[in-house]
């Protein structure tokens, strides 16, 4: 009787062991693409700093680093709000917001956006906006961060841009 007790025992513990299926994990999600990312947002600039002073020690804030947050003090209020939102099918807007400055109409350009090969420039066409290239820093579904240098006077100066 002993090793019959013995014998189901095991049994009973083998098939415990051989029936619990451990649960499979779910394949992660794909990871976005940044088309998926700039299209998937209104994107509202939170943040604009500047290289250099150069003619906005009026209204920035020195950051003590050689520089210069210049949003939101050197915008006009009605600037605050201003958003873009970029299409899959390669368009944009740039809105207004719902502090318009000028007139009734919420637009302030529209054209058509593309990335560089690589996907590491931002380029941005049409309208009143002009054409316009600003290196992607970083991009996430949340974030965008871009840069842009030009050139005036003489002076290259460079403004990094922050957009929620």
């Amino acid at each position: 009787m002993k090793i019959n007790i013995y014998t189901l025992s095991l049994l009973a513990i083998a098939l415990v062991f051989t029936s619990c299926k451990k649960e499979e994990e779910p394949d992660p999600a794909p990871a976005m693409t940044k088309t998926q990312m700039l299209t998937g947002n209104n994107w509202v600039v939170n943040s604009m700093i500047i290289d250099q002073e150069y003619g906005y020690g009026y209204c920035s804030e020195d950051l003590g680093n050689g520089t210069y947050e210049l949003f939101p003090n050197c915008f006009d209020d009605c600037d605050l709000d201003d958003f873009w939102d970029f299409e899959t099918d390669m368009s944009y807007v740039n809105h207004e917001g719902s502090n318009i400055c000028f007139g009734v109409d919420p637009i302030l350009c529209e054209g058509s956006w593309s990335f560089n090969t690589n996907e590491t420039v931002l380029e941005i066409s049409g309208g009143d906006c002009g054409f316009s290239e600003y290196d992607i820093i970083s991009i996430s579904a949340t974030q965008l961060v871009v840069a842009q240098t030009i050139t005036y006077n003489g002076y290259e100066v460079t403004f990094t841009q922050t957009m929620d």
